[in-house]
């Protein structure tokens, strides 16, 4: 099976393996990148075997989702990841993203997002597609909206206060 999975104007979307560890290595230790996820701790690279091992797994248990490495198109540069996972604990389908930080406020995060959704919808006939994130991740907000998802409401979710967003097919339909 190759580990190519989609593609964007940009990027190139696969599944991760283990040659990626330490590229999520580096980009699970930067405090800024880790700053709405855990606080900024930067994470060891045991703990970042676990999570690469975890991704490989869920590949196998739930076809068609999962994170998936982003590369660029033009320099083949590992950027960061992006996936439609189920939320914890819910049977919820979730889009998520995390780039290195000289990526940010490069369009990266929504333009594979934009396309992760239209996968979900198209080919995995997901319906609908949400996303959490911390209320003071203004940037992950920015790309969620622009993504054309709504907010709902404040819920708990991975043991923090999040906002919680969500996307119907109807919704990606009217809007795109």
């Amino acid at each position: 099976m190759t580990d190519y999975f989609l593609e964007s104007e940009r990027l190139v979307l696969r599944r991760f393996h283990q040659e990626d560890l330490d590229e999520l290595c580096l980009l699970n230790s930067d405090p800024e990148v880790m700053r709405y996820i855990n606080g900024g701790i930067p994470e060891t690279r045991e703990k970042v075997q676990r999570f690469l091992q975890w991704c490989m797994d869920y590949y196998k248990d739930n076809p068609g989702l999962g994170l998936f490495a982003a590369i660029g198109k033009d320099n083949t540069e590992f950027l960061g990841w992006l996936g439609l996972k189920h939320l914890e604990n819910t049977s919820e389908i979730g889009i998520g993203y995390r780039l290195h930080k000289r990526f940010w406020n490069s369009g990266y995060a929504t333009e594979g997002s934009r396309r992760l959704i239209s996968y979900g919808f198209n080919s995995l006939q997901l319906d609908p597609i949400v996303a959490v994130a911390l209320p003071d991740n203004k940037a992950s907000l920015r790309v969620m909206e622009k993504c054309g998802l709504k907010y709902i409401e404040n819920r708990v979710h991975y043991r923090y206060d999040c906002v919680y967003y969500i996307i119907t097919r109807g919704d990606w339909e009217k809007g795109n």
